[in-house]
């Protein structure tokens, strides 16, 4: 079980981010952009190699965001629409991510086998906790740790209307 940790909001600042193991060393570089059709964030080990990549292809309702695993697509994510919470969907992978996004704490799961838990702020101050059982996971993990990231921190607020009545 491998443990990763990336500081706070550097997931959704269209920044470069470094993602550290457990002993604090540098593992991988995540670079790119968000917010317009066609942009995408690349994973890249320290060495130079894309190991994973995501891209987003709609805008509408939150967004949609395929997931390629170096050049071949392996994966779409998109909101799945309920009343109590809010759930995200990777097809073709079958895995699902839920719980408090706006805590930093949610799990994603295949089934009952848990793929990802992201545990917020975690012994490391300003950094997020990500457990990953299994390694050949996290480059995907950690991307889709980052939309839902950009999604928390650049959602449009809801509209509040207000009415007031004057009384003469």
């Amino acid at each position: 079980m491998a443990e990763y940790f990336i500081q706070q909001k550097a997931l959704s600042s269209n920044a470069r981010t470094l993602v550290q193991d457990e002993d604090g060393k540098n593992i991988y570089l995540l670079v790119g952009r968000w917010g317009k059709r066609h942009d995408k964030v690349s994973l890249y080990d320290l060495t130079g190699n894309l190991l994973s990549f995501i891209q987003q292809t709609s805008l509408i309702s939150g967004g949609r965001f395929s997931l390629y695993k170096q050049h071949d697509k392996v994966a779409t994510m998109q909101k799945i629409p309920t009343f109590k919470k809010d759930r995200y969907f990777i097809s073709r992978l079958n895995w699902i991510a839920s719980g408090n996004f706006s805590e930093h704490c949610y799990k994603i799961k295949h089934g009952f086998t848990l793929i990802m838990e992201m545990l917020g702020t975690y012994m490391r101050g300003d950094f997020y906790s990500l457990v990953i059982p299994e390694k050949a996971n996290a480059p995907l993990a950690i991307l889709i740790c980052a939309i839902l990231d950009y999604w928390l921190y650049n959602s449009k607020p809801k509209k509040v209307f207000s009415f007031k009545l004057a009384l003469d």
